[in-house]
């Protein structure tokens, strides 16, 4: 007699079950809103928010009351900005 095969189906899936069900949970420190405060943090944890080479730039027009300002005295462009800005504070 012969043993029944595997269909393809049978084992494309049950290779791939295990693999697919394990979800890990997201990091919430790297994305916390408004961990990087605009008038002390340094000139690298200000690059480091995902937007290029802008940390210097901020540091030059310091100090700052609110985030929008970054807007509104042309420190950055809008879409910089709009990269940032959930990331950024003002203490």
């Amino acid at each position: 007699m012969r043993s029944p095969a595997k269909s393809p189906e049978d084992a494309s899936t049950s290779g791939l079950s295990a693999a697919t069900t394990t979800i890990s949970p997201v990091d919430q420190s790297a994305t916390t809103v408004g961990s990087v405060d605009l008038n002390s943090a340094s000139v690298e944890q200000l690059n480091a928010l995902g937007a290029g080479m802008i940390g210097k730039r901020i540091v030059e027009f310091r100090p700052y009351v609110s985030v929008d300002e970054l807007l509104a005295r042309r420190v950055l462009k809008r879409s910089d900005y709009e990269a940032i800005k959930g990331a950024v504070t003002v203490k």
